[in-house]
């Protein structure tokens, strides 16, 4: 076994969930299988759990506190993992290092095979999806294969076949309606003479008609005629019209009196008004309103700016009588306002320069008073070194203390206890311990005794230190007791804080002398400067000079800007005045013309009470300016109105009179014209009536002009010769369809090609089909072209990780599986994806995950996991954790198990196995005893946690479930050995992989070694060659080579015998089909059940009628999904000697080598070739007998 590059040799857990106080550790862990054993709840899970934590250090969660020991690469390192933060160490040395990566993120948990998660949430995609990337090899031969419409088989042309059979029919029908129109043709001559006897009749109908039309019209006319009549004289020429106007003209003459009197109102009103306003007649300038009203608006302006600029007058007079005032009485207003602006700003700098000399003045004076007389010097470093020796008199006197007491307890304590135990012993045991009375005496006397070493080192020191103390001070003190030391300490500490500041202030004396005498003379410069302003100023100066010149500076500037501000507002004010007095003259001056009273500038500036009298004027203007303008329009238009008025009145007396002359009545007849007026549209009507009759009358005797004789007959004369053709003239319909019929038939047949058609269709449909065979050859060899490429690929090319997973899959299932990598299309999308599929080696059936039984799935996804951690590996081997992972296996699939484990420890992997189970740990002892290479250990986690007695089960030996022992074959040849097995008739129907080995293998003994290691298919065999874990057969060895033979007669024998047969049809297939819907699918099923599944039996029992009301369009639905599914075959079955003959040319060329012995050849085809059904439980080599 090689050594694990990463083992774990110690796991404890100091606090997880579900252990907040640790007390779960694993110790001594082997670098081989290490198998964790207790009941539910005991820890295995979290152990599990901290495992995985350990191999990922770089992501700690905060909750956890664990540490494990370990060899990484033959170093032993412990790793401490507590609360988030990760400590790794050398435990040779203990030295820190970087904990280095264990177990790469890309394989995730994966490394953790717990049996739950691998039933239930594991998919497997991803791993399939990995698998699938590296089989591709840049190349995805499936894609390509269905970009190429390439197919695994040909589809039926169910359109173009129906086409060609739609084509047929149509010639057919085209050619039978051309000799039925030869037959036709032969009777248009008859038919043509009865339709000219029907037409005479029906010409002799309608001259009939028309004569009894005729008289129908004259009876009409004579009574038209006399309802005209009866009408009055004269109301031909009153029409409805004229009533409305009669009306219309009377309601105007009303109307346009009332308007005349409106507006000869509205005339009296405007000629009032226009009188009232006092205007002149031409009125008022248009633009003169709106200039007043703008300048009313500037002079409401100006008056408030007056206002404004006085109040700011005001204040600014006040002001400089204030500033005045504070320019005191040395110097006048004339004085102080003739001083120039530029010698104020220098006087300002002079009394700048003299606050800056005054200022440095005081800070000097302030100076010298902190300084005060030079005190005499002492020397610090004297006082300081004799600070410390004090100090260290004290440290002495608080160390010969402790020490004192702390040893002196300890040796009373110890010498009283060995005179306690000497006495009692002595009583008690045996008089000889009184002896240790005299060692206890010893200890007390040692504890008293005074003079030890430490005391007389203490001693030596502080005699020093007083003589160093004498030395370097003239006074001695008083005592040496601690107080004392204290206080004189503390003294020179205080002499020692007053010579530190007395030299800091004699260098402070030193640097002060140059600045004294620089200030001097900048005082001097300066009094002989303000004697020069006080002459140059010319007034006299009070109390503090250089004060008293800023202040009058002051308040000379101030003063003059308060003069500059009044003369300024003084300006604005005058300015204003003037304006507003020239604006109002201008606005009165226009007012006066119309009789307004003119506005004093008073009126408008002082009265508050009424500042708006000037723009109470231009409204009044304005207002009767617009009363003029509304006056003179509505005059204008009055008078316009009343001559319209006069005009409208006499126009309607006029028409009304010519109305009246031209009926022939008078104005006072007005009700006999409203009476007229009504009954005219009914006289209209009669009218019309009367020359609509005369009209018709005379068009009917105008067409009997022709028959003049009919004009004289009556009208029962006339229904008689009607009833005499009438029956005659019913026939010309009739007949002149069918003769029509037959001439359009007759004209469409010379026009068309209607056969030339349909045969060109019919051998166009033929050329399709025939187009669509070849299409169809093309791509059903480029479909078994790409699988043959694919399947290739995917065996000779196998990327490692599928590889490995295959031969892990295969060695746990022993052959009986083979796992595989299978492209699936994507639901709602394009594309496909990479699944697992499990095949059954001796069906060749493959079988999804979810198809699978829940042991099966489990192995395949243990086998794919596996080999996903060992290729996303990266030098370091992960320890693998098994949960449980055999807990639904059968005895024989767990042995395998437990075999792919070990040797996965053999590769040099550490393994943990946690279980619940005492069978599984039995299984994993049995196996191990007999692997000596492999270490292992078994933790009792109830033993090591003192669980209750009663889930501290014992471990037991392990007894597996007795087999059937396989027969030995002695002396017997391969036919005999046959009959031993007792070995089953083969079944055509079966795949050659699902055959048993005794068909294959001629070879009794090497037969028996297979079966008895449990290889009874040949599907299982092949497999586990492919794999290279059949012990002692290899792919070139010749039993494999001639078993591979005979396994290629097989399949040329069952593909040969399949032709004309087709697949059993089966409930399945026909609810695929979607032909068969849910009333008629139990029915269909039993007949299907009837006929062994046979196609062509069921469908001709469908046409047959055995399943009544089954709709025909349906039947062939059917049919054409089971020709295409394979389940319909139309070639002809062969016989079993044409079987033979075709087999025979496949295997001649084994044969020929001696792969295929002759009696292996006849045996093999009269078992597979017969057409008698042998019973179900009849054996081989009994049917060879019979």
């Amino acid at each position: 076994m090689n050594k694990p590059t990463l083992f774990l040799t110690r796991t404890e857990i100091r606090h997880m969930p579900g252990f907040p106080n640790g007390g779960l550790e694993a110790d001594n862990l082997c670098s081989g299988v290490n198998i964790v054993y207790g009941p539910n709840a005991s820890g295995k899970s979290t152990l599990g759990r901290a495992i995985l934590h350990l191999l990922r250090p770089t992501d700690p969660p905060t909750d956890v506190s664990l540490h494990a020991t370990f060899e990484l690469d033959g170093t032993s390192l412990s790793l401490d993992y507590n609360m988030g933060r990760v400590k790794c160490q050398k435990r040779t040395d203990g030295s820190d290092l970087t904990c280095p990566p264990l177990a790469p993120s890309q394989i995730g948990d994966r490394h953790l095979l717990a049996l739950h998660d691998l039933i239930s949430s594991e998919t497997g995609e991803d791993v399939a999806q990995r698998i699938a990337t590296e089989l591709a090899g840049g190349y995805d031969v499936y894609q390509a294969s269905r970009a190429l419409r390439h197919l695994d088989r040909a589809a039926r042309p169910k359109k173009l076949i129906d086409r060609d059979a739609a084509v047929r029919k149509n010639y057919d029908e085209v050619k039978d309606r051309q000799d039925e129109l030869l037959e036709r043709q032969g009777r248009l001559e008859q038919l043509r003479g009865q339709k000219k006897a029907a037409q005479d009749a029906q010409l002799q109908l309608k001259w009939i008609e028309r004569a009894q039309q005729c008289l129908e019209t004259r009876a009409a006319v004579e009574q038209t005629l006399q309802h005209v009549a009866d009408f009055p004289a004269g109301i031909e020429k009153v029409t409805p019209r004229d009533v409305e106007d009669l009306d219309g003209w009377q309601s105007t003459q009303q109307e346009r009196a009332k308007e005349h009197q409106s507006e000869q109102q509205k005339l009296d009103n405007a000629r009032a008004l226009l009188k009232k306003c006092g205007l002149p007649d031409e009125g008022i300038p248009p633009e003169l309103v709106p200039s007043l009203r703008l300048k009313f608006q500037r002079l409401h302006g100006l008056q408030e700016e007056i206002k404004s600029r006085r109040r700011e007058a005001d204040v600014s007079r006040a002001a400089l009588e204030q500033e005045s005032r504070a320019i005191g009485p040395n110097v006048r207003v004339a004085q102080a306002s003739e001083i120039d602006t530029s010698l104020l700003n220098d006087l300002f700098d002079f009394v700048c320069r003299a606050n800056k000399i005054h200022a440095e003045q005081q800070h000097q004076s302030t100076l010298r008073d902190w300084l005060g007389v030079k005190p005499p010097p002492e020397d610090v470093d004297a006082l300081l070194s004799t600070i410390e020796l004090l100090r260290d008199w004290l440290a002495l006197e608080g160390t010969a203390t402790a020490s004192d007491q702390g040893g002196l307890w300890k040796r009373v304590a110890a010498g009283t206890a060995t005179l306690i135990l000497a006495g009692l012993m002595g009583l008690l045991v045996h008089p000889s311990w009184f002896l240790l009375l005299a060692a206890g005496v010893g200890l007390l006397v040692w504890a008293f005794w005074p003079g030890t070493a430490v005391d007389r080192s203490q001693t030596s020191r502080r005699e020093e230190i007083r003589r160093k103390y004498k030395e370097r001070q003239s006074e001695e003190l008083s005592s040496w007791s601690s107080d004392v030391v204290r206080e004189q300490m503390k003294s020179l500490q205080e002499r020692r804080a007053a010579a530190l500041l007395a030299h800091e202030k004699q260098m402070k004396w030193g640097d002060l002398g140059p600045s004294i005498q620089a200030l001097d003379r900048q005082v001097s410069d300066l009094e002989q400067d303000k004697q020069k302003w006080v002459a140059q100023l010319g007034f006299d100066v009070d109390g503090d000079e250089e004060v008293t010149l800023w202040l009058l500076a002051q308040n000379i500037n101030r003063f003059r800007e308060q003069q500059q501000r009044l003369a300024e507002s003084q300006q604005l004010l005058d300015t204003a005045t003037r304006e507003f007095d020239s604006l109002l003259v201008e606005m009165n001056n226009a007012l006066s013309p119309y009789h307004l009273a003119a506005v004093d500038d008073t009126d408008v500036i002082d009265a508050c009470d009424d500042p708006d009298t000037i723009a109470t004027r231009v409204e009044q203007l304005a207002l009767r300016q617009q009363q003029y303008d509304s006056a003179t329009q509505a005059l204008a238009a009055g008078e316009t109105s009343l001559a319209r008025i006069a005009d409208e009145q006499t126009d309607a007396n006029n028409a009304i009179s010519a109305l009246f002359d031209r009926i022939g009545l008078t104005v006072e007849q007005t009700s006999t014209l409203h009476a007229w007026a009504e009954q005219r549209g009914e006289y209209d009507q009669a009218v019309r009536e009367h020359h609509k009759a005369e009209g018709r009358h005379q068009q009917t005797t105008n067409e009997l002009s022709e028959r003049p004789e009919l004009l004289a007959l009556t009208a029962d004369e006339l229904a008689g010769r009607e009833r005499q053709y009438r029956e005659q003239a019913d026939q010309l319909d009739t007949i002149s369809e069918k003769i029509g019929g037959i001439e359009q038939a007759i004209e469409t047949a010379r026009e068309s090609n209607d056969l030339g058609t349909a045969l060109a269709d019919q051998m166009q449909a033929a050329d399709d089909l025939r187009e669509q065979r070849e299409q169809d050859y093309d791509a059903v060899v480029g479909g078994l072209l790409a699988g043959h490429i694919d399947r290739q690929e995917r065996v000779e090319e196998q990327p490692p990780i599928l590889r490995r997973a295959r031969e892990l899959f295969a060695s746990i299932t022993h052959g009986r599986y083979e796992l595989q990598v299978e492209p699936e299309k994507l639901q709602g999308k394009s594309g496909h994806s990479f699944v697992f599929r499990a095949k059954e080696t001796a069906s060749g059936e493959g079988l999804k995950l979810q198809e699978l039984s829940s042991g099966t799935r489990l192995q395949l996804l243990l086998a794919a996991r596996v080999a996903f951690v060992e290729r996303q590996e990266q030098g370091i081997k992960v320890p693998l954790i098994l949960d449980e992972t055999l807990g639904n296996s059968d005895d024989r699939r767990a042995q395998e198990m437990i075999d792919a484990a070990l040797e996965i420890c053999r590769g040099g992997r550490q393994l943990f196995y946690f279980t619940a189970q005492r069978d599984e740990v039995d299984k994993w002892q049995q196996h191990l005893k007999s692997c000596e290479d492999v270490e292992h250990r078994v933790i009792n986690l109830a033993t090591q946690r003192d669980l209750s007695e009663s889930e501290r089960l014992p471990i037991r030996d392990y007894e597996p479930f007795p087999t059937t022992p396989v027969p030995a074959p002695d002396d017997l040849d391969w036919l005999s050995y046959g009959e031993l097995l007792q070995v089953s008739h083969p079944d055509p129907n079966k795949e050659p992989g699902d055959y048993h080995l005794w068909f294959l293998i001629d070879d009794p003994f090497v037969l028996y070694e297979l079966l008895n290691d449990g290889i009874n298919k040949w599907g299982q065999l092949q497999t586990l060659v492919s794999l290279d874990r059949a012990d002692g057969i290899s792919s070139d060895s010749t039993i494999f080579c001639k078993a591979q033979a005979a396994a290629r007669l097989l399949e040329s024998v069952l593909r040969h015998r399949k032709i004309g047969r087709g697949n059993a049809v089966d409930r399945k297939a026909l609810l695929n089909s979607g032909a068969v819907s849910d009333t008629y699918i139990d029915r269909v099923t039993a007949l299907a059940e009837e006929h062994a599944g046979d196609a062509k039996a069921i469908l001709e029992a469908l046409k047959a009628g055995d399943v009544q009301r089954f709709q025909k369009d349906k039947r062939e639905d059917l049919r054409d999904y089971l020709r295409d599914q394979g389940y319909l075959d139309d070639r002809e079955v062969l016989s079993p000697e044409e079987i033979k003959t075709e087999v025979r040319i496949t295997v001649y060329p084994d044969l020929q080598q001696g792969w295929i012995l002759p009696q292996q050849f006849d045996i093999l085809l009269d078992l597979l070739t017969t057409e008698r059904r042998p019973p179900a439980e009849a054996t081989a080599t009994a049917f060879l007998q019979r």
